[in-house]
């Protein structure tokens, strides 16, 4: 069923799901998981200065860890064609491993450091000869900012806001409008469109001179964050950094191109299919903007909306603290970047465990979930203080794994009520019960 104001996030994603079936070959996997194993050797060469032993990912799947370290984590991102944006403190190397990696895996130098002054000149490099005859657009050829497969992008958060819309169709690997009407593609043309991972660095907070907030849609062109500061070096880590004579130098790593085995993966992945609780618990963050007592059943369109009135005595509201009263659903945008680290999460988990099915599964979900979902735009900061001891991580975790534990549910009750004879009426009542108390379900 349809809900009112669905975006047909729900009807796009079976239609999705109907064209992912039944497209591996045994003699197809071999290769990619051949690619995959050059990808994460070549990471891990070229990262092996970096001292960050914590896994930047865990979760477990049928008994089975799948633990993963920062230099396969980045692998992850490239086959996804994400951009993603680094965080951290000044000093944490989030720079340095951003072209180290480069280097190492794409044999890619590209890098641009944003200021004020940054502009379009940045992307060209101008003929002056062509420029004397008058060829304006001649004159102007691309630089590999534009035409490389991965670029660094480093103090993002300086960018002039002057310049925001020439950043956000280059973030966007679209086309860059130059002088004498002159248009340029950017990245490297794959099926369906083009390819250029740029993972961009900034540093914590608003205490570093000459930054300013970031533009909300330029935040939306990374689709995957995570923040160094959340895996500080352990003990051994230090004790190693202090008895090596080896300084981690971005120009120290040897150049390899393997930019065919990321693309190789990327257009594979696509295809890797959701099972169908995967998808269920997809349109369930897509429904959780969802309310049983709005007129239009979406909780913006209650004015004034308050949870102690609105959310008085409604069954939803009895859940986990009010949950439903307390979050907003998830952006298609962020939803279509979630199932794409998760199908990543999943080829890598089937690398690891060969008797693991190559199909999304819920955990891919919720591991992928923390590095797409930014918790600030979706959970009440007092359901947070509540049910989070105040930290929006340990907040989301709950959300996601309440959510799971509902689908659950919600699953029992409708075979429950589908194995029983009724007539239209009764069966129409019983979604509408199941409705009352879990307004966001994929029903």
């Amino acid at each position: 069923m349809e809900k009112e104001g669905d975006l047909s996030f729900s009807s796009l994603l079976r239609k999705k799901q109907s064209d992912s079936q039944a497209f591996v070959v045994e003699e197809e996997t071999h290769t990619v998981n051949a690619s995959l194993e050059s990808l994460l050797n070549a990471s891990r060469d070229a990262l092996s200065p970096f001292r960050l032993s914590r896994n930047v990912v865990f979760y477990t799947f049928n008994s089975k860890e799948i633990a993963i370290p920062f230099s396969d984590f980045l692998v992850i991102t490239s086959i996804t064609g994400q951009n993603v944006l680094i965080i951290g403190s000044t000093g944490s190397g989030k720079t340095t491993v951003a072209r180290a990696y480069g280097r190492g895996v794409f044999g890619s130098d590209a890098y641009i450091q944003i200021s004020p002054e940054t502009d379009l000149s940045k992307m060209v490099n101008v003929d002056f000869n062509k420029m004397k005859n008058g060829d304006l657009a001649a004159a102007q050829e691309p630089t590999d900012l534009v035409n490389a497969p991965y670029v660094t992008i480093d103090e993002l958060n300086r960018v002039n806001p002057k310049h925001l819309t020439i950043l956000q169709e280059y973030l966007n690997n679209g086309v860059i409008n130059l002088e004498g009407g002159k248009k340029v593609h950017v990245g490297k043309p794959i099926k369906g469109g083009r390819y250029q991972q740029k993972i961009a660095c900034i540093n914590v907070g608003d205490r570093y001179a000459g930054t300013s907030p970031i533009d909300a849609a330029i935040l939306d062109r990374f689709s995957i964050t995570v923040d160094l500061d959340n895996y500080p070096p352990t003990s051994s880590d230090l004790v190693s950094m202090l008895n090596s004579e080896v300084v981690f130098r971005a120009d120290n790593v040897r150049k390899k191109n393997l930019t065919h085995h990321v693309i190789r993966i990327h257009e594979f992945i696509k295809h890797i299919p959701l099972n169908d609780m995967t998808a269920n618990y997809l349109i369930t963050l897509s429904h959780l903007s969802y309310c049983h007592r709005s007129p239009t059943g979406l909780k913006s369109d209650i004015n004034n909306f308050a949870k102690s009135t609105v959310c008085r005595a409604c069954p939803a509201a009895e859940n986990h603290g009010n949950l439903c009263g307390s979050t907003q659903g998830v952006s298609n945008r962020s939803l279509i970047a979630l199932v794409g680290l998760a199908r990543a999460f999943a080829f890598y988990r089937h690398y690891l465990y060969k008797d693991t099915p190559l199909e999304v599964e819920i955990e891919d979900l919720m591991a992928a979930a923390e590095f797409v979902i930014n918790p600030r735009s979706i959970i009440d900061e007092d359901w947070v203080a509540t049910e989070g001891r105040g930290s929006y991580t340990e907040a989301q975790r709950r959300l996601l794994n309440y959510l799971r534990n509902d689908l659950s549910e919600m699953g029992s009750s409708q075979l429950s009520t589908n194995g029983m004879p009724s007539t239209n009426a009764e069966s129409e009542a019983s979604k509408e019960e199941l409705l009352m108390r879990y307004p966001y379900s994929p029903i």
